[in-house]
């Protein structure tokens, strides 16, 4: 049994991206309503919110909660604009 182009192009892809210092779902969850709030704002990652950036980029349940988080927050300015 081999794998199918598709998903040994995501294989690959994976362990390319691979760092030594990866973060996992749980650290990235810890500081992703900052980096959504700086990201936001235009700031430039600093170099510990670049893990979180790298992390998203690769993992579809992190980045549906930062979705949240910055629907939340573009809300948030909205509303601040409006009064």
């Amino acid at each position: 049994m081999g794998l199918s182009n598709n998903k040994l192009d995501k294989l690959l892809h994976l362990v390319s991206t691979t760092q030594n210092d990866s973060i996992d779902c749980d650290q990235c969850l810890e500081h992703i309503a900052q980096y959504a709030e700086e990201n936001l704002q235009g700031l430039t990652p600093c170099e510990q919110l670049i893990a979180i950036k790298v992390h998203l980029e690769l993992c579809p349940c992190c980045q549906d909660e930062y979705s949240v988080f910055m629907e939340a927050f573009i809300t948030l300015q909205e509303e601040d604009g409006c009064s």
